[in-house]
């Protein structure tokens, strides 16, 4: 495969040009001749945590071992510092220039799109030290706090991001930081960033969305303006499409799709709305609790493009960036560290998200083709395999063995398995398109 070479340039790139670039711009190297340059320790900090997130200094040690680097294990935790930060936060920038995506995934109803994008945030939070650097909320425990903004296509499995924005951020606004996306692209959005103006603006483009409903915008229907609550409680069936204009002013043509949800999920939502209230100290409307009962979706796609159970299946892909937000932080362990060092978590922040990020793109080319792939099986097998990695990457043609090698590892196995109590959201849609929706 063409692509494998790529990947192999770019990762060496990263951990080599680019850090060496990334190193002089931040000053990092204060003595000529010295043990340490911006390749061998960015290769000792990004390869060491990427293989154990919890490596210790001796273990980040013998990794720098494999890569050129002999420095003890005090002599490592000196260099965890204002400069070294700077340094990894310039590398991580030039990592999300690149886009990276794999063989496109074989799935009938994302092939209606030219790309499938799910959009989401993630908060980490930092030492409190840190607040100038990135700011947070300012409540308990997140003093300093940094979002990662971050867009996901599922078809080939792009990212773009995650850009670091100050925690306090609203995601409407760290939304900006996403390129514009093509004609005929599908948006799977969050209420995060519902904002009529920007759903008319992608319609306006030629692309299409599917989002939840966002309380209380109001709709018409045949002239006549409603609230959710008003025409949920018309409705006699569990089940209803309407064609609607979307919001008082907006009146953005689109279709209402109603779901009524089992008695046992809107206790639930009534729940968890409740305690949100309670800590807001806010009070909750009857209206905002009947409409619990409901799974409410609005789309510019006409039905022929998506039909009514396919939206709701589509929408499972949101997912998806969950998920992947899920591996960073249980499997790569970003949001944790080992010490108390101010200097030294920050540092460990970005240079475990350098790891996430090359780790992605060996997702991407390896096994995104894969309906049922999974992330967590391939990313811990992808981990066995880092010390091969790192003592390839002095050769070109060694880098690219040990990739095709992974891809055919990869391939046995890292798989979803299957479920008889639920159906798997890469079942439904592979199902989708095959007969009636």
């Amino acid at each position: 495969m063409t692509i494998i070479p790529e990947i192999s340039q770019k990762i060496r790139t990263v951990l080599g040009t680019a850090a060496a670039e990334c190193a002089e711009e931040a000053q990092l190297v204060q003595r000529q001749g010295g043990k340490v340059n911006g390749v061998n320790l960015s290769q000792t900090l990004v390869l060491g945590w990427w293989q154990d997130p919890e490596a210790s200094l001796e273990q980040l040690c013998q990794m720098g071992a494999s890569v050129g680097l002999v420095l003890s294990p005090q002599g490592l935790d000196q260099r965890f510092n204002a400069r070294t930060a700077t340094f990894l936060r310039r590398l991580l920038a030039r990592v999300l220039v690149e886009r990276v995506g794999g063989e496109k995934v074989a799935v009938e109803i994302l092939d209606r799109f030219s790309g499938v994008y799910v959009q989401d945030s993630s908060i980490v939070t930092l030492p409190a030290e840190l607040r100038e650097l990135w700011p947070g909320n300012g409540g308990k425990g997140t003093a300093s706090t940094v979002k990662l903004e971050t867009q996901l296509e599922m078809k080939r499995g792009e990212l773009d991001g995650p850009h670091l924005v100050p925690g306090r951020l609203h995601d409407r606004c760290a939304e900006q930081q996403h390129a514009p996306i093509e004609t005929n692209a599908l948006q799977l959005k969050d209420l995060g960033y519902w904002s009529l103006d920007s759903l008319q603006a992608a319609a306006a483009a030629g692309c299409w969305w599917v989002s939840r409903l966002k309380l209380p915008t109001m709709f018409r229907v045949a002239g006549t303006l409603w609230t959710a609550d008003q025409w949920c409680l018309q409705q006699q069936g569990d089940t209803f499409e309407v064609v609607i204009e979307l919001g008082m002013y907006h009146r953005l043509p689109a279709r209402l799709l109603g779901q009524r949800v089992p008695p046992d999920v809107a206790a639930e939502r009534r729940r968890k709305l409740k305690r949100a209230a309670q800590k807001r100290g806010s009070t909750l409307t009857r209206e905002r609790l009947r409409l619990c009962d409901w799974t409410l979706l609005v789309t510019n796609a006409p039905a022929a493009l998506i039909a009514y159970d396919e939206a709701f299946v589509l929408m499972r892909l949101r997912w998806q960036i969950e998920l992947l937000f899920k591996l960073w932080k249980s499997e790569g362990k970003i949001d944790k560290s080992r010490s108390d060092n101010v200097w030294r978590r920050l540092c460990e922040f970005y240079a475990k998200l350098i790891a996430m990020l090359l780790q992605h793109w060996l997702l991407a080319v390896t096994i995104w083709d894969y309906a049922d792939r999974s992330w967590v099986k391939a990313s811990r097998t992808i981990r066995q395999h880092v010390i091969r990695l790192a003592t390839a990457l002095d050769s070109a043609a060694a880098c690219r063995r040990v990739l095709h090698d992974l891809r055919r590892i990869l391939s046995r196995g890292c798989r979803i398995n299957k479920s008889r109590k639920q159906q798997r959201t890469f079942s439904l849609l592979l199902a989708c398109g095959d007969g009636d929706a």
